[in-house]
């Protein structure tokens, strides 16, 4: 079974906090196109909570969220 994560965009947040992660995803999903997906890796403990209200707030759809041995990776998807 193939369990890797395809994505048509990465972006890794490292530690920034909720403000600055949740501006960052913002930009970077801007630019896409509906369906598209971004890969976000995410260290900050509140990031979870921060990337699930904000795609619940603009029409966006957390499709996966995957623990990782540096922090947690989440796949949204452009609504």
């Amino acid at each position: 079974m193939d369990t890797s994560i395809r994505a048509d965009f990465v972006l890794d947040l490292g530690e920034k906090n909720c403000s600055q992660l949740v501006m960052e995803v913002m930009l970077a999903i801007r630019h896409m196109d509906k369906g598209q997906t971004l890969l976000v890796t995410a260290y900050d403990p509140s990031a979870p909570i921060d990337l699930e209200a904000w795609c619940r707030m603009t029409g966006n759809t957390l499709a996966q969220r995957l623990p990782d041995s540096s922090g947690n990776q989440f796949l949204i998807q452009k609504g």
